[in-house]
């Protein structure tokens, strides 16, 4: 198999290192030393193509493979992006958008994926807590549903763009027993009651770090992940290709 670039992503990664050479390097100084995020530079990023680039054009995307949307970041590094702007990216158009439009339904997508490959919109993917990061299962956040809604309570801490997304993709648990298979994604915007987000906290030159909290007794839409499943032998295996559906 040969996994070299072709002439034409080779082109395109060229095009890219000279739009962030003009575009966006020369104001990296500037917002890192003051500690803000560049919003003007995330909506170049949009406008220019990467934030959607391996969505289909549809969406407002690229319609790009996986090797050319991997190339495509690469490229921002090597120009000289700041790695806050570009995690940025990256929890938005993998962590959060990827999510919506590879598990959501066609309501969803037509909804969230056009604004947030414009970057329009910003993404943010709620799943860090104080006491559970890797260890998905000890998670304490909860959704108990209630009539035709789900209330949603807990926190998440280090959530990348969390001061900025206007949307968010939070997980909490459904079903507390069946640990980490009990666990469901909501789709949260900003302005939601009962959402609220902390002051940005600056980390390894990422200015968009921050806390989220869920308050009790605010309810939420009924716009949860529902797990699927294959079986094997007998045994329940987990697949990984869940869906999103609005009950």
């Amino acid at each position: 198999m040969d996994f070299a670039f072709t002439k034409e992503q080779e082109m395109f990664k060229k095009e890219i290192i000279r739009f962030a050479k003009k575009e966006i390097v020369p104001r990296v100084q500037e917002f890192d030393l003051n500690k803000a995020f560049d919003f003007e530079s995330f909506r170049k990023l949009g406008d220019f193509g990467i934030l959607g680039l391996h969505f289909p054009e549809s969406y407002g995307g690229g319609g790009a493979d996986v090797t050319t949307t991997v190339m495509a970041g690469e490229a921002l590094g090597e120009a000289g992006v700041d790695g806050g702007l570009t995690l940025a990216y990256g929890a938005h158009s993998f962590l959060c958008a990827d999510t919506i439009f590879k598990h959501g339904t066609d309501a969803q997508r037509k909804k969230y994926i056009p604004k947030l490959c414009s970057g329009e919109w910003i993404g943010c993917m709620g799943l860090t807590e104080p006491d559970a990061g890797s260890d998905v299962a000890s998670m304490k956040a909860t959704a108990e549903k209630k009539g035709d809604k789900y209330v949603l309570n807990g926190s998440k801490i280090f959530i990348t763009n969390a001061p900025i997304a206007n949307v968010s993709v939070v997980y909490a648990k459904t079903d507390p027993d069946a640990k980490h298979m009990g666990i469901s994604a909501f789709l949260v915007e900003k302005d939601t009651p009962g959402y609220t987000c902390g002051e940005p906290k600056n980390r390894s030159r990422c200015q968009t770090y921050g806390h989220i909290g869920i308050s009790r007794g605010k309810r939420y839409p009924r716009v949860h992940l529902r797990r699927a499943f294959d079986q094997d032998g007998g045994a329940h295996i987990p697949d990984l290709r869940a869906v999103f559906q609005q009950l």
